[in-house]
């Protein structure tokens, strides 16, 4: 199952692109859609390609009642996101993601895109979520998008509600 989604951040891509590597921010982002940060890991490369590693947990009811009895009590999560550097003189970020959960035959990979707007920035993720479950394929499919998307708006908002001065980087690299 293919989805679209672009979502306005009043902020710039700079400080989109230091709040998605922050431990901080990104704790505070999982507690937010009641999730907890297990493990984070940020690779940066010369020229300023970055790699974010999540670990999460959250509680199963992300997926429809029917499916539940199927599912341990929490899921654990991965999620990476891959970003290529920055091009000279144009402030647009594009890169790849993946999300996996453990035990469950699911998967959403796609890209990312973020850029300037009047407002801030858009952040646009284009993805294909893929259930090996037979019979529920569309179901399960369906409830993991629409969860991911929820996800996507509340990081969003988390930027927003970012108190303070912009973080350093501080991940283990």
């Amino acid at each position: 199952m293919e989805f679209t989604t672009t979502i306005a951040i009043a902020a710039n891509v700079s400080s989109v692109m230091t709040l998605r590597s922050n431990e901080d921010f990104l704790r505070r982002a999982a507690r937010a859609m009641d999730a907890e940060l297990v493990e984070v890991s940020v690779q940066r490369l010369d020229g300023g390609a970055v790699t974010v590693d999540q670990r999460r947990t959250m509680p199963a009811d992300v997926v429809p009642p029917a499916l539940r009895a199927f599912l341990p009590q929490n899921v654990e999560l991965r999620v990476v996101e891959a970003w290529a550097e920055a091009e000279p003189d144009d402030d647009r970020r594009f890169g790849t993601f993946a999300l996996q959960a453990k035990g469950i035959p699911v998967s959403v990979t796609g890209s990312i895109a973020l850029s300037d707007s009047e407002q801030g920035c858009e952040l646009t993720w284009s993805g294909e979520v893929t259930a090996g479950v037979p019979m529920f394929a569309n179901v399960v499919e369906g409830a993991v998008r629409d969860a991911v998307v929820r996800s996507m708006q509340e990081e969003a908002r988390q930027v927003e509600l970012w108190d303070g001065p912009l973080p350093e980087s501080d991940i283990s690299e």
